[in-house]
């Protein structure tokens, strides 16, 4: 066999995505493998502790294994594991987030964790799509190089975006360089950005159709959505979660898990276009949302028209944090990937509001946060819920109701 090939059972599955296996005192990190797999694999990084591969060859298979739909499969290294049935898929996702809360947190058995909750749609399920244009094409870059290939459908984004995708594929102007495509489930609306320049795009079977410019449809620059009912404007540079469905029952799990009451003042710290905090004012006093993207901030308050008890603050949550004195009873966070930075939780640990939901979509990051607010007992972890946004991929939200020492 090759020198840059090996032949290796596979025993694990780590945060990333790859399968673990030992090699000449060596970890190996391999993709599109599963645990209990032997496999070739193909070797393309090797350091003094570790190498790093991806599963050329399957010898004897798990039992998990299945046919990946898409035919671009390996290439874009967007949906690493579609070869994986979808139970085992949400299994191994609660697994990973139990490990990091063990590797990094050093949290242990005291900490439940709940399964995680499946997506009752794992495909065609993302309403958000960012693709690389090239010479015309809508495409993507194949995974580890600059070599582009252009893709006429995927099986993750929602089909009015593989619409678009068909309507537009060899017809853009050559400047461009990149496209994104947004659609709203509950709402039909969809938002192009920037302007193809392509007609034929704002028909029928595609729903209201907008620009970042205002060029199609009816010349509106942003999109809404709604969750549970309530409706939400979101710029073109907004976030917004991805899979609308899930977002949902997101929200309704976060209400369960932070219980408001008519008596409470909550913070909605990273807010966004204030998706938790709005859909928690109507159960609250006040509701105060903290957030330093101001096209985020604009949308939160439009959003916020006609609830009269929410505010909204433009800043970094540390330094607004640090300038709240009055009694907070419960928290909202919802960082981005990088997490808290510790001034947050250190703010928070002042404030001392009885109950915290984290909204993490990182369980290396969350553990790391985690470890932070319970330290010296602050706050005990209750609840542990992964959530399974993202069909198809590694990738796990888990939602986190943590209390005070003060609340029992």
């Amino acid at each position: 066999m090759d020198s840059d090939r090996r032949r290796v059972t596979l025993t694990d599955i780590a945060f990333g995505g790859d399968c673990v296996a030992r090699i000449d005192n060596q970890v190996l990190f391999a993709s599109y493998g599963l645990p209990g797999e032997e496999v070739i694999v193909e070797f393309s990084e090797n350091k003094r502790d570790y190498r790093r591969g991806r599963v050329v060859e399957v010898i004897k298979p798990s039992p998990a294994r299945v046919e990946p739909r898409c035919r671009f499969f390996g290439q874009c290294g967007g949906c690493r594991w579609q070869h994986i049935d979808y139970p085992t898929q949400v299994a191994l996702k609660r697994n990973i987030v139990v490990d990091q809360l063990r590797r990094i947190g050093g949290f242990r058995d005291e900490v439940p964790v709940n399964p995680t909750l499946s997506a009752e749609q794992p495909w065609h399920y993302r309403n958000h799509a960012r693709f690389t244009a090239r010479k015309g094409q809508l495409g993507f870059f194949v995974e580890g190089s600059r070599q582009f290939a252009a893709v006429d459908e995927c099986h993750i984004v929602h089909p009015v975006i593989n619409k678009v995708l068909a309507s537009v594929q060899g017809k853009l102007p050559h400047h461009l360089h990149q496209v994104a495509v947004r659609c709203a489930t509950n709402t039909g609306q969809l938002l192009i950005n920037p302007d193809p320049g392509v007609r034929g795009i704002a028909s029928s079977t595609l729903g209201a159709a907008f620009t970042a410019n205002g060029k199609i449809g009816q010349g509106r620059t942003y999109l809404e959505e709604e969750i549970l009912r309530r409706r939400f404007r979101i710029d073109p540079v907004s976030f917004f979660q991805v899979n609308t469905p899930q977002a949902e029952r997101m929200v309704r799990y976060l209400i369960e898990q932070l219980q408001p009451v008519k008596t409470d003042t909550v913070l909605d710290v990273y807010c966004g276009v204030g998706t938790f905090g709005l859909s928690i004012a109507d159960k609250a006093a006040r509701v105060i949302g903290i957030e330093e993207s101001k096209s985020a901030l604009r949308d939160a308050r439009d959003n916020a028209r006609e609830a009269g008890n929410v505010e909204f603050i433009l800043g970094a949550a540390e330094d607004v944090l640090a300038h709240i004195e009055e009694r907070v009873d419960a928290a909202i966070i919802d960082p981005p990937r990088a997490g808290c930075k510790r001034e947050v939780i250190r703010e928070l640990r002042r404030l001392r509001p009885s109950r915290i939901v984290y909204v993490s979509c990182d369980p290396a990051t969350l553990a790391r946060d985690l470890k932070l607010f319970c330290a010296d007992a602050s706050y005990k972890i209750v609840d542990v819920q992964p959530v399974d946004m993202f069909p198809q991929t590694y990738h796990v939200e888990s939602i986190i109701l943590m209390t005070n020492s003060g609340s029992d």
